[in-house]
């Protein structure tokens, strides 16, 4: 009888790729797409490796970063774990930069239409006397309040200016009969000073 060999079988499965061998096939493919770039020859644990990068477009102000609509490099997991969740920015493709540029230019004549509106506002403002009544006792201390809220009605009914109460600065309500400087914040930096009159009832 004839014996025969038996040949070690063959193993012709291919190896199942690693989690970083798919990383890297993902981020060329997104590197040819154009979304990302890679940078050769540099690693954040410096061994020569690559740097990846996304290509952003700003939505919003970023601090230390850029303002809305500018388009920036920024590194692949400081836009993916930071930047794109809470929408703070977006991958740099044609529409979306058009988009937030076109976005970022209407809300800076927004802004710029709401300073000059403040401006006016602030030189009409600026100055005016306002008289108000209330009960006091004997020592000027009244039995009630003078709050921001009286004030804007105040202004209102002198001047026929509408103010939000919230942009008048007054510290505390005023407790006591007098004359106080009261600043009006209407925008940024602009800002009216107003003098108000608290006399007894």
């Amino acid at each position: 009888m004839l014996a025969y060999r038996l040949a070690p079988k063959l193993n012709c499965t291919h190896p199942e790729p690693s989690l970083e061998f798919l990383a890297v096939l993902k981020y060329h493919a997104l590197a040819r797409a154009g979304i990302i770039q890679l940078h050769q020859g540099f690693s954040a644990n410096d061994n020569g490796g690559e740097e990846i990068t996304m290509q952003v477009v700003l939505l919003k102000d970023v601090k230390r970063l850029g303002k809305a609509g500018d388009v920036r490099n920024v590194a692949d997991g400081f836009a993916r774990n930071y930047l794109l969740p809470r929408g703070l920015a977006a991958p740099a493709t044609g529409g979306a930069v058009r988009e937030a540029q076109e976005h970022a230019a209407a809300q800076a004549k927004h802004l710029a239409r709401e300073q000059a509106q403040a401006q006016t506002l602030a030189e009409a403002l600026q100055g005016v006397a306002l008289t108000i009544k209330a009960r006091a006792g004997e020592t000027g201390h009244l039995y009630g309040s003078v709050t921001t809220a009286d004030i804007a009605e105040a202004l209102e009914r002198q001047t026929g200016k509408t103010v939000d109460r919230r942009k008048i600065a007054l510290e505390e309500p005023i407790r006591d009969l007098g004359t106080y400087e009261v600043p009006v914040k209407l925008s940024g930096d602009v800002t009216a000073t107003i003098k108000v009159t608290v006399e007894r009832e």
